[in-house]
C-alpha cells in the first residue's frame, strides 16, 4: 500500500470509451471556450503509475485500516487493470473483508486562478452483494468537514452525466467508464474525492471493487459565471424532429445554441417566448448539447436525437 501517493496525469490509452469521452469533452470545451475566450486542459488521467507529479494530484490510502491497496490486480475476477500494470482496488488478492468501511481520497488543489465546472470520471469493474455491500463517491468542498454523494441530483444533475449513471454494487464483470460534470462547484481552493466501499457481515468471497485511470478535468483561467436553474428543461429527450426548451423564468435576452459532439454550432436564435420549438429534423442522430444564455442565464443540457 502506498500512502500520500502523488501522480503524474497521462493521457495514454487507445480505448474507444476514452476516444468517445474526449469527443464529448471536446464539444464542452468548444461550447464553454466559444463564449469566453479561456481554455481548458485535460490532462488528468491518474493511472497509479509511478511518473513525475505536477503535485496536483494527491492519492491518500493512509485511513486506519484501509482495504485499498495500490497494485498489480491478482485476482480471478480482477485479473489486471485498465491501463496496465497498477490500480486502486479493494485488496490485492483476496475477497473484501465484511464489516467493513474503506476509503480513500483524491485530493485535487487549486494552483491556478479558478475551478469552473471541474469534470470527474473513472474506469471500474465491481463485485459486490448488489445493495448491501457497495461503493460510494462523496465530494468535499471544505477540507472534509462535509461530504456529499456525487449520486445526488443536488451534485450532479442528472443531464450533466456524460455517461450512464453508475452503480457501484453488484456484478459490473467488463470495464466500464463514468465521466460527469460538477455545475455548481467554483472557486474552490481544493476539492476532495472519496471513495469508499462498505461491507456487512456476510462473507461473499467476492473481489470488490477495482478502480484505474481516475480522470479529472479543470478549467485554469477566469470564467463566466455558470447558473444552473431547474427552470429551464428540455424535452422530449430522446427526441425525434422536435425538441421544445421551456424557461420558466422567461425574459427577453435569452438566445438558445445546439451544438454536436465536435462543439459546433448547428442552430443560433433568440429565445422570444417561455417555450421554443426546435426543428431538429435536419440533424443526424446522435448526442447534442442545448445552451440557453442570456441575462443571468448559462444552461447547457445534453439531449439525444433519434
Amino acid at each position: 500500500m502506498r500512502d500520500l501517493v502523488q501522480h503524474d496525469i497521462t493521457g495514454k490509452t487507445n480505448n474507444m470509451q476514452m476516444k468517445k469521452t474526449l469527443l464529448l469533452l471536446s464539444a464542452i470545451i468548444a461550447i464553454f471556450g466559444s463564449s469566453s475566450g479561456q481554455s481548458y486542459e485535460y490532462d488528468c488521467v491518474i493511472n497509479f503509475e509511478s511518473n513525475p507529479c505536477w503535485g496536483i494530484y494527491k492519492i491518500d490510502t493512509s485511513y486506519s485500516m484501509s482495504n485499498w491497496h495500490i497494485c498489480k490486480p491478482n485476482k480471478q475476477t480482477f485479473e489486471s487493470a485498465f491501463s496496465a500494470p497498477l490500480a486502486i482496488l479493494t485488496d490485492s488478492t483476496g475477497p473484501y473483508r465484511v464489516n467493513d468501511t474503506s476509503s480513500f481520497t483524491v485530493q485535487l488543489t487549486d494552483h491556478f486562478q479558478c475551478w469552473c465546472m471541474p469534470m470527474i470520471g473513472a474506469f471500474y469493474k465491481m463485485e459486490s452483494d448488489s445493495l448491501t455491500d457497495f461503493g460510494m463517491i462523496e465530494l468535499s468542498t471544505d477540507n472534509g468537514l462535509s461530504w456529499n454523494n456525487i449520486l445526488s441530483n443536488d451534485i450532479i444533475p442528472d443531464g450533466f452525466w456524460l455517461t450512464p449513471k453508475p452503480i457501484f454494487t453488484g456484478r459490473i464483470s467488463e470495464w466500464t467508464e463514468f465521466f460527469a460534470m460538477l455545475p455548481n462547484v467554483e472557486n474552490i481552493d481544493t476539492l476532495l474525492f472519496r471513495f469508499t466501499f462498505i461491507s456487512d457481515s456476510v462473507q461473499t468471497g467476492k473481489a470488490g471493487w477495482i478502480l484505474d485511470d481516475i480522470k479529472l478535468l479543470i478549467h485554469t483561467e477566469g470564467a463566466p459565471e455558470i447558473v444552473i436553474r431547474n427552470e429551464v428543461s428540455a424535452f422530449p429527450n430522446p427526441a425525434n424532429n422536435t425538441i421544445i426548451i421551456s424557461h420558466a423564468a422567461f425574459q427577453n435576452g435569452l438566445s438558445i445554441s445546439v451544438y454536436n459532439i465536435q462543439g459546433q454550432l448547428l442552430y443560433n436564435h433568440p429565445m422570444q417566448q417561455a417555450k421554443t420549438e426546435i426543428d431538429m429534423s435536419q440533424f443526424e442522430n446522435g448526442v447534442y448539447f442545448i445552451r440557453v444564455f442570456g441575462v443571468n442565464t448559462n444552461v447547457v443540457k445534453k439531449i439525444v436525437k433519434r
